[in-house]
């Protein structure tokens, strides 16, 4: 895809100033306008090509920022087992690793050990944010055979900490296959620069501005479960359990960045819905509730 899109970005203004050049031609027939155009389309292109390779760091490599490199060993720190949730590692291979663009990640399947049917698999990673806004699921499960089950959906999960807090994250299901082995799995995602999860629709747009960045991907598969809806994902009780843990270690109380500075920062739509925060009691909500994701 993204060859693609540096083809096109190459060919389209070259199309247009072949195509003034020989309209002036055909209009005036005069060699030297000509030339003089041909050579105005020649240094044009070269100015796109070169700022193109900038903005896409084709010329150099990107060095890793302080603040990155702080991002990447906090994520070092996330604990494998809170509460009645344990974990494994889930490797993920070296060449994932470098086409995420990350500086650090961590993949994991957690397992609620006094209920062993309640599995999340956890996959955290910081960086740059034009890496890390460029890999969204409905993105990378595509390209990766699956199909969105149905429509992505912003879904506002409470916290169960003291504060009250909230987290945005989107949502939605995925599909591969359709008889022999089939994958239905259901998918949290956000991103957070400061402690404060949000989750764009178009989060290149939203979040490039930011030095460096974590996402958050939490899925549950679905396979041989009627539990297909939002509200009855074991990702939700294991997220009001998790985020309150991580937000501490991601973003220390004395080292969070200060974000007043940057009043012209955009802020993107508010157009989640918020699901209630459970009581200490309370049971699974039920099955044919509407969320959204």
């Amino acid at each position: 895809m993204e060859i693609l899109q540096s083809y096109w970005s190459f060919i389209i203004p070259a199309i247009a100033c072949l195509g003034l050049m020989v309209a002036h031609f055909y209009v005036h027939g005069s060699g030297k306008v000509l030339v003089r155009l041909a050579i105005v389309g020649v240094v044009l292109l070269a100015a796109h090509s070169y700022l193109q390779g900038m903005w896409t760091e084709r010329w150099a490599a990107r060095s890793v920022s302080e603040e990155q490199a702080a991002f990447a060993e906090r994520l070092n720190h996330v604990p494998t087992s809170f509460g009645n949730w344990e974990s494994v590692e889930s490797p993920i291979s070296e060449r994932e690793k470098e086409a995420s663009g990350a500086t650090n990640t961590i993949s994991r399947t957690y397992t609620d050990r006094t209920d062993r049917s309640k599995v999340v698999n956890v996959y955290i990673v910081c960086g740059h944010p034009k890496d890390i806004t460029q890999h969204t699921p409905d993105q990378c499960f595509v390209l990766s055979g699956f199909e969105e089950a149905e429509d992505e959906q912003p879904y506002t999960i409470e916290m169960g900490d003291s504060d009250k807090t909230s987290a945005d994250f989107r949502t939605t299901r995925f599909r591969k296959g359709l008889s022999f082995n089939p994958q239905d799995l259901r998918i949290f995602w956000s991103f957070s620069h400061d402690g404060k999860w949000e989750s764009p629709r178009i989060p290149k747009t939203w979040l490039m501005h930011y030095p460096a960045l974590y996402k958050i991907y939490a899925s549950t598969d679905l396979q041989g479960t009627t539990h297909i809806n939002a509200a009855d994902s074991a990702a939700l009780p294991f997220l009001r359990e998790f985020m309150p843990i991580l937000n501490p270690i991601l973003f220390p109380a004395e080292e969070k960045p200060d974000n007043s500075a940057t009043a012209t920062n955009a802020v993107a739509p508010a157009d989640t819905k918020t699901e209630p925060a459970p009581a200490a009691s309370a049971t699974a909500p039920a099955t044919d509730e509407k969320t959204a994701k």
